[in-house]
């Protein structure tokens, strides 16, 4: 699927993805403080593509969290069943 955002705003998204300042994310894109801002507030396509990454990082994010709360709760069910001095967890 093609991009319907240009260059300067797929690295502006990259920027703000990254916490970075609108003042200095125009100053790394070339173009003015006013223009990061109407990107993130009026441009219904570049807010839409902010979305879009947004929510590809908070899926990335919940499958590493997803994962290692399966295996966390193996560790603690270990050693609840079988007794654990570092935890001080024991059967009861």
């Amino acid at each position: 699927m093609k991009s319907i955002i240009n260059p300067k705003q797929e690295k502006a998204i990259d920027l703000i993805l990254s916490g970075i300042a609108d003042g200095e994310i125009a100053e790394r894109v070339g173009a003015a403080r006013q223009t990061i801002n109407r990107w993130r507030n009026q441009d219904a396509d570049f807010i839409m593509a902010l979305q879009l990454r947004r929510a590809q990082i908070r899926d990335k994010h919940m499958d590493s969290l997803t994962e290692l709360v399966e295996k966390a709760i193996g560790v603690v069910r270990k050693a609840i069943e079988y007794g654990d001095e570092a935890t001080q967890l024991y059967p009861a």
